[in-house]
């Protein structure tokens, strides 16, 4: 599976089940984007009052290139988990395909 194929698939689920949903296709890959900002922004923002969803999607196996987020990208998911602490929880995570079930429960959460 590539990582589009799984982003098309969880936009999919993350619709059913009623998140609004936002994804770049294109954040800085080989120096090309339209996105301003810095670099390693999460591949999936989902929202659903009270919850906000933050998501890097890797279809490599924990613990390879692959499937582990930059350095950039870790950067983002601790700064964002960090701010979520407070006021407002923002949920970050770190979906492969062979997370569905874990992926379906934290969508399917009121």
């Amino acid at each position: 599976m590539t990582e589009q194929q799984f982003t098309n698939e969880l936009l999919k689920w993350a619709k059913a089940y009623k998140w609004r949903t936002f994804h770049v296709r294109n954040s800085g890959y080989a120096g090309n984007t339209y996105v301003q900002g810095d670099r390693g922004f999460p591949d999936l923002v989902l929202l659903r009052p009270p919850r906000l969803v933050v998501a890097e999607l890797k279809v490599g196996k924990a613990g390879t290139l692959k499937g582990e987020p930059t350095s950039d990208q870790a950067v983002w998911l601790d700064a964002l988990a960090e701010v979520g602490v407070t006021e407002f929880p923002i949920e970050t995570y770190v979906w492969r395909p062979d997370m569905w079930s874990e992926i379906l429960v934290v969508l399917s959460k009121p």
